[in-house]
């Protein structure tokens, strides 16, 4: 069964504002519990995550929020670090649509 509740989303909210440096508000959080993965040819509990930002990404700043969410996602949700993948996405204003408009 799904192990997401609001709690987690609002704790993964505020750890990835703190690690980005931006308000809650500007942070949106998906997670798609209890799917069909394999990872490495197993179906041991895995994930993928796909982070996008609005600037501000960088080599160094990867590597910690790559480190905050594999500890988050292990002690959290069960997925040790080496059975998820983390993708990062710098993304431009004009990539991203919200409000009937783009940033």
């Amino acid at each position: 069964g799904s192990q997401i509740d609001s709690q987690l989303l609002r704790d993964l909210t505020d750890l990835l504002a703190q690690k980005l440096g931006k308000p809650d508000s500007y942070c949106s959080v998906h997670i798609s519990p209890d799917q069909r993965m394999a990872f490495g040819g197993t179906e041991d509990p895995c994930g993928h995550a796909t982070l996008l930002s609005l600037g501000g990404l960088s080599a160094n700043l990867n590597r910690e929020i790559s480190k905050a969410l594999a500890d988050f996602f292990s002690t959290r949700l069960g997925i040790p670090p080496s059975r998820c993948y983390i993708r990062f996405i710098d993304c431009q204003r004009h990539e991203l649509g919200w409000n009937g408009g783009t940033f």
